[in-house]
């Protein structure tokens, strides 16, 4: 669990040092992450990392084109990806996404939820449509993306669920109002995971959530008033 922490981290600007390198290719190596968000951002640089090291990565999100050619890239490196398109805020999807990859690999060790759309402006400016929106993705995704990766993890008796929040999981800032609520939500997701988990005696699953500042990604690139992907 280690290892995909700091690589959030070090893709997020968070982590100085350690950083993952070569040496740490045992740990990754044929193991199994699956990563939304994975077309951009923090999810397509971690993906790169992972397969840098070897690890087989499963790419969801929803734009095929992107994810076909970041799987080329990985591939063309000699690491391991299977393209499958998601829209995370679809239970169903997040389940055939689930399926998909135990298809593929045989297992899932790291499962990673990083898909997240955002808002700036004032609360009441914000079209209540884009609040629907960042609600569906930024929590329910999270929530069905968890619920897939725990009843594998159940299952097959270990695995980690990495969440993706940010320091508006404990710092709210203006002009994010909905953003901030779902990113609460998401810690305290996690925090509840990891207590039944605590509960149940495992120690073989684990939960942990990230949670980055702005980063300089495309996520912070779009010049839209209101939703931003």
């Amino acid at each position: 669990m280690l290892l995909v922490l700091l690589a959030v981290l070090q893709l997020s600007g968070c982590a100085v040092s350690p950083r993952l390198k070569p040496s740490d290719q045992p740990s990754v190596a044929r193991k199994t992450f699956v990563i939304t968000g994975a077309s951009s951002g923090f999810g397509r640089g971690v993906a790169l990392k992972l397969a840098a090291l070897q690890g087989d990565v499963v790419l969801a999100a929803r734009r095929t084109d992107v994810l076909e050619e970041l799987a080329a890239q990985i591939r063309m490196a000699g690491g391991s990806a299977l393209v499958v398109t998601t829209d995370v805020s679809n239970p169903n999807e997040m389940q055939d996404l689930a399926r998909a990859a135990i298809e593929r690999f045989g297992r899932i060790d790291v499962w990673i939820n990083n898909a997240a759309v955002g808002a700036l402006g004032r609360f009441e400016d914000v079209p209540v449509e884009d609040h629907a929106r960042i609600v569906d993705v930024n929590l329910k995704g999270m929530i069905y993306g968890s619920h897939a990766a725990m009843r594998q993890f159940r299952a097959q008796g270990f695995g980690t669920l990495v969440n993706v929040g940010s320091v508006e999981s404990e710092i709210p800032l203006a002009y994010h109002a909905s953003s901030a609520a779902t990113k609460g939500g998401v810690i305290n997701l996690g925090a509840a995971i990891a207590e039944e988990i605590r509960l149940s005696g495992s120690e073989t699953i684990n939960v942990a959530t990230v949670m980055p500042w702005a980063v300089d990604t495309p996520f912070l690139g779009i010049n839209l008033p209101f939703l931003v992907h």
